[in-house]
């Protein structure tokens, strides 16, 4: 029997469409049995998931994708198991909210110069909690009609090199490890496949997240043999998650089934 198992997902605490608790709801109806909510940089919703999951009897593991720099990129790192309430942990996350906000107004101004009317505040209007990310401008494009998708605004107007584009200079990487570590939670090494490096640079990434106390990686099926290698190279654990925002935007909860070869960081995925 396979358990199924989701560790990434988001809800309008960060950029998800589903509320903490609508989304512990979808996540049981797909099945999931064992589930992170992990929003970018806030740990908001967690309370909110935490009352729905106990009702939906779904075991919720504490969660949030934490926005890191490495060799100069940015990655993201999940972190897993911590506690939320960790007076350090809440101060890590106020910096970067606040960075993410400074961030925000410069694409706002942006924006209007590219003839986006008052973009920062009707793009802060769109949130719930004010925690702006930049999926949050790339749906205000779309609903103004300058684009069709949120793809097209990142490929237009957000991505790197693109008029709206605002680089950002976040945590090193060995310090937001050893954050979640101090709250009492766990590493992992977020899409591993979706950042632009070549083999040989992953494996310097995960050489350097394993020698700074990283625990796991999150399995990515389209380099499942590299993973497999990586991930005993040097002594690391997966996890698997859909990275799920919105209905029809990408994998669906608990869709990712977990790879045998590999031990797993949270439960039990195969019985």
């Amino acid at each position: 029997m396979i358990i199924k198992i989701d560790l990434h997902t988001h809800t309008t605490a960060s950029d998800g469409v589903y509320s903490p608790s609508e989304l512990v709801s979808h996540a049981h109806s797909a099945g999931v049995e064992i589930l992170a909510v992990t929003d970018h940089d806030t740990v908001d919703g967690l309370e909110e998931a935490q009352v729905a999951a106990k009702t939906q009897g779904i075991q919720l593991i504490p969660g949030a994708e934490f926005s890191a720099t490495w060799a100069g990129m940015t990655l993201h790192v999940l972190g897993l198991g911590f506690d939320p309430s960790n007076r350090s942990l809440q101060q890590a996350l106020a910096e970067v909210q606040s960075v993410r906000d400074s961030r925000a107004k410069v694409i706002g101004e942006k924006l209007e110069r590219l003839g986006i009317a008052n973009a920062y505040q009707r793009t802060h209007d769109l949130t719930v909690n004010g925690n702006l990310t930049r999926t949050h401008f790339a749906q205000l494009l779309v609903n103004d009609g300058r684009v069709r998708t949120r793809q097209e605004a990142f490929k237009r107007f957000l991505g790197q090199g693109r008029g709206a584009y605002v680089s950002c200079q976040w945590p090193p990487m060995a310090q937001v490890i050893g954050r979640i570590n101090t709250a009492g939670g766990k590493a992992v090494v977020a899409h591993l496949q979706r950042y632009k490096l070549n083999a040989k640079s992953r494996a310097e990434l995960v050489k350097d997240f394993a020698r700074g106390d990283g625990a796991g990686l999150e399995w990515a099926p389209s380099i499942s043999a590299e993973m497999i290698r990586l991930a005993r190279q040097f002594d690391l654990k997966s996890t698997v998650g859909s990275d799920f925002h919105a209905p029809r935007s990408g994998p669906n909860l608990g869709s990712i089934a977990p790879p045998t070869e590999i031990p797993p960081l949270f439960g039990t995925p195969i019985i």
